[in-house]
């Protein structure tokens, strides 16, 4: 019978402390990806439960420092957040209409990149890569951003 403490992501307990300690993540989603590498940094043993495997992808400059002069603009210039958080993602939107289409070469070639992808982080372990790539199509569910996420 379990005998620690239990949280829900939502309702984080502040000071909550994982070092030492036999952790168990339920979900393989975005907060999974965000907290699962820092537990795993600090803790004994990390277990998690997966219910469904999902699409995730490096993007590029995505942990960049922002400048002061650009963090200056995102607080006084009207709209300047959302302008540059769109031209620091837009090269996802330039191929995204054609990658939308199931069974499209773009989808699939998408799906063969990604599962390469996910093969590489998991140095080919043929049962790892079996339960890790999602047997949907790419897209279909909302694309995760790899923290270190294996």
């Amino acid at each position: 019978t379990f005998q620690g403490q239990a949280c829900h992501t939502a309702r984080f307990i502040k000071g909550l402390d994982f070092t030492g300690k036999n952790v168990v993540v339920m979900g393989t989603g975005a907060t999974a990806m965000g907290i699962c590498p820092e537990i795993q940094k600090v803790a004994k043993h990390l277990t998690i439960f997966q219910g469904t495997p999902q699409w995730y992808v490096d993007i590029p400059n995505y942990h960049k420092v922002i400048s002061d002069e650009e963090q200056w603009c995102m607080r006084h210039v009207p709209f300047y957040e959302r302008w540059y958080r769109f031209q620091t993602l837009r090269h996802i939107v330039d191929f995204y209409t054609d990658v939308l289409t199931n069974g499209s070469d773009a989808n699939k070639g998408l799906r063969e990149t990604l599962t390469k992808y996910i093969q590489g982080k998991v140095q080919n372990d043929p049962e790892l890569v079996k339960k890790m790539v999602p047997p949907h199509p790419p897209i279909c569910t909302r694309m995760l951003v790899d923290n270190n996420w294996c």
